[in-house]
């Protein structure tokens, strides 16, 4: 049986994985909607999981460590759920 993630949970484990890319190459990742995935990342900002770093014409998104701690806390969580 498969079991889907949370888009809050993609978005966070695609900034981790990418380590510092822009909102459509995050969305794309996992196959999620750009708009919300843009959401997503604006509220983990605000958690202070993600930051957002724009120079000399490069932008993206990057993990904080609270936001690797937040990661770790939801995966976890997930594979606790279905007894991974």
């Amino acid at each position: 049986m498969t079991h889907d993630s949370s888009p809050g949970l993609l978005v966070l484990h695609a900034v981790r994985v990418t380590g510092f890319a822009d909102t459509p190459v995050i969305a794309h990742r996992y196959g999620l909607d750009v708009t919300t995935t843009k959401e997503l990342l604006l509220d983990a900002e605000a958690y202070g999981w993600v930051a957002h770093t724009a120079f000399a014409g490069t932008e993206g998104w990057s993990l904080t460590e609270r936001g690797r701690a937040e990661n770790e806390r939801r995966l976890a969580a997930e594979l606790a759920r279905v007894g991974g």
